[in-house]
């Protein structure tokens, strides 16, 4: 009976072809310009320490951006900056475009359900545990 509801929610907005194909260009969009600021800092680190557009190939390819002098919380900051970006203009584009509630999108309840939400945590949580114990043996 649920999924005939959130089913039922698809329908309302504005649901034409041409704002799914806008939506999907704004995304694109969002994710090459959340990803700028890590490679300003890249090239800015990279050519501070005197590296030329080769070596900063070889470190993309080889995935060590301490070579870079960036740490790695630096790098895992500027990473998910490309996903706040590509967040925000969903909710954006969802909002304006589609004219729906961004609760609509993701659940047919008329609030969210955060006890699910923390139980599907626990799971994966507990999931995630027992693959890193099992690894270790």
């Amino acid at each position: 009976m649920k999924v005939h509801m959130f089913l039922k929610k698809a329908y309302a907005g504005q649901n034409e072809v041409w704002q799914y194909i806008v939506t999907i260009i704004a995304i694109v969009f969002a994710a090459v310009l959340g990803g700028i600021p890590l490679v300003i800092v890249m090239f800015a680190d990279g050519m501070q320490d005197g590296m030329d557009t080769v070596d900063l190939q070889e470190v993309l390819q080889s995935g060590d951006y301490t070579q870079l002098g960036m740490s790695a919380n630096t790098f895992l900051f500027l990473m998910l900056l490309q996903f706040v970006a590509i967040f925000l203009v969903l909710w954006l584009m969802v909002r304006a475009v589609h004219k729906k509630k961004f609760l609509d999108i993701t659940t047919a309840r008329p609030k969210l359900d955060w006890s699910r939400i923390w139980f599907a945590f626990g799971v994966w949580t507990v999931l995630l545990a027992g693959v890193e114990v099992v690894s270790y043996f």
